[in-house]
């Protein structure tokens, strides 16, 4: 059965828009990061980390809009799709300063991040009439993050091997700066 405005275009076999709303939390933070960790090496007791009793679940919230379709009795298949994800309260270490000793920093809910991208997909489906039949599918997919706010810095230091992995309002996460 065709909607009535689908009728005259017989070579269009199917349309289908998609979309999809939805908001989650990350419980993957660790078992005590709320914690202080202590142990003891020679008879003395230090902290091995700093527990932060604030930390939360890193939240995430995602909207997908699609559009998929089929043309000449579904001999071409597209996809096409839009998705937009932001997560706050995302876990990140801060730098302390050495005279805390070599405990481990706490963890804050400091960063917030968007990613965005399309993701587009185009299939060809042809089958003789031998009974062979073969496939042909080409895929796009595009993506963009940013880092929307970061803990009381403008900007925030990773090492990563022989460089930096800056995270900074507005660049892109994992970004490396330093000698290549």
């Amino acid at each position: 059965m065709r909607e009535s405005f689908m009728e005259d275009m017989s070579w269009f076999s199917e349309l289908k828009l998609r979309g999809s709303w939805g908001k989650l939390g990350n419980q993957q933070i660790g078992n005590y990061p709320f914690a202080t960790i202590y142990s003891t090496n020679n008879g003395v007791l230090t902290v091995a980390t700093q527990g932060n009793p604030n930390v939360k679940w890193e939240e995430t919230e995602q909207t997908d809009i699609g559009l998929d379709g089929a043309l000449l009795k579904g001999r071409i298949r597209f996809s096409v799709d839009w998705y937009k994800r932001n997560t706050s309260d995302i876990l990140i270490q801060l730098p302390v300063s050495y005279t805390n000793g070599d405990a481990a920093p706490p963890y804050v809910n400091g960063a917030a991040m968007t990613n965005k991208g399309w993701d587009i997909s185009l299939n060809y489906n042809q089958q003789t009439q031998s009974g062979f039949s073969w496939d042909l599918t080409a895929n796009l997919t595009t993506l963009s993050n940013k880092v929307t706010s970061l803990y009381k810095t403008k900007e925030q230091l990773i090492s990563a091997g022989n460089g930096q992995i800056l995270l900074k309002p507005g660049e892109s996460i994992g970004s490396f700066y330093g000698y290549t």
